[in-house]
């Protein structure tokens, strides 16, 4: 399980307003192989999924976020919170690295700026700015990571809903750094900014703004939930 969902709920965390535009943006992203990372935004709901399907997918809607995953033909709706703080309290033994969800956050102890170089970049056919994300670690040293940013309103819109989730899962997974990613979401979105590429770890392939349709945000009928796989952690 922790194959299939991972890539997605990674690309989930690294991006971050809640999306008013009806978008699908394709990400090739280092950790998942032979697939690329899929995310689709309608207004205030967001998919995180991988193509090809490998089965599994997130879902944020309704103020919630949901891992929808398949194994042996059954699937099962969880949700994401919880699953974290199962896992802290369990001392992280359930799920493995599935709730590995903030990789690219979790270092960004203090945000300190993100400097526009100047330098044009275009990915995925669209045209950016390649720009140096400078923050501090949870030991006080500077790291820096190159970003290349967009102000296309469609990926600025995605970027911001996404930092949002980010902050949310950060909040639980993480005892610190809380602040170091709120204050990357709000530079970002105060300068209406979108993400065309994160270092070498994640680079747009394609953005669609065709209208996505409803159903791609609904939940599977009749899948399991995790108070039905684990009955006995919720007495």
């Amino acid at each position: 399980m922790q194959r299939i969902l991972r890539p997605a709920l990674l690309a989930a965390c690294l991006l971050g307003a809640a999306a008013t535009h009806a978008a699908t943006a394709t990400f090739s992203a280092s950790g998942a192989k032979d697939a690329a990372v899929v995310i689709e935004t309608a207004q205030d709901k967001l998919r995180a999924g991988t193509e090809p399907d490998k089965g599994g997918y997130l879902i944020a809607r309704d103020q919630r976020i949901y891992a929808v995953s398949t194994a042996g033909g059954r699937q099962m709706v969880m949700d994401a919170v919880q699953m974290l703080q199962l896992a802290k309290h369990t001392g992280g033994a359930m799920g493995g690295k599935l709730l590995d969800l903030d990789k690219y956050t979790r270092d960004i102890s203090g945000f300190v700026r993100l400097t526009d170089t100047q330098r044009k970049e275009t990915v995925g056919g669209i045209s950016g700015s390649v720009h140096e994300l400078v923050y501090t670690d949870g030991n006080g040293k500077e790291r820096m990571v190159e970003v290349v940013m967009t102000r296309n309103s469609a990926l600025a819109a995605m970027t911001g809903r996404l930092l949002e989730l980010a902050q949310t899962i950060h909040a639980v997974a993480a005892n610190t750094g809380q602040e170091g990613v709120e204050q990357l979401t709000q530079e970002v979105r105060s300068r209406k900014l979108g993400l065309l590429r994160f270092g070498n770890d994640l680079t747009l392939q394609r953005l669609d703004t065709t209208a996505v349709a409803d159903n791609r945000f609904a939940l599977p009928q009749g899948a399991s939930n995790l108070q039905q796989a684990l009955p006995g952690l919720f007495k």
